[in-house]
């Protein structure tokens, strides 16, 4: 089974994590995995240029990107949401 993509929206940088591990347990219990290399995370708000803390999917940690792209919608790194 193949799952297109997913987006998680959270107004904090624990909260996002604690979605990223119930989201990665759930998919262990169903035996999916998660592609981290196609994996990212676009900060926006007032200080979305900031260094911030590392956010990890199954270990590695999910890289900080400007712009991504998601069902042909590009989702941009800003300080307005």
């Amino acid at each position: 089974m193949y799952a297109d993509g997913l987006v998680l929206l959270s107004s904090s940088f624990n909260v996002l994590q604690q979605m990223i591990n119930i989201c990665g347990t759930e998919a262990d219990c169903l035996d999916m995995k998660s592609n981290v290399k196609r994996s990212m995370i676009v900060h926006t708000g007032p200080i979305y240029k900031c260094e911030c803390v590392n956010v990890t999917l199954n270990g590695p940690k999910l890289p900080f990107v400007d712009k991504a792209r998601y069902l042909g919608v590009f989702l941009t790194a800003s300080k307005m949401i």
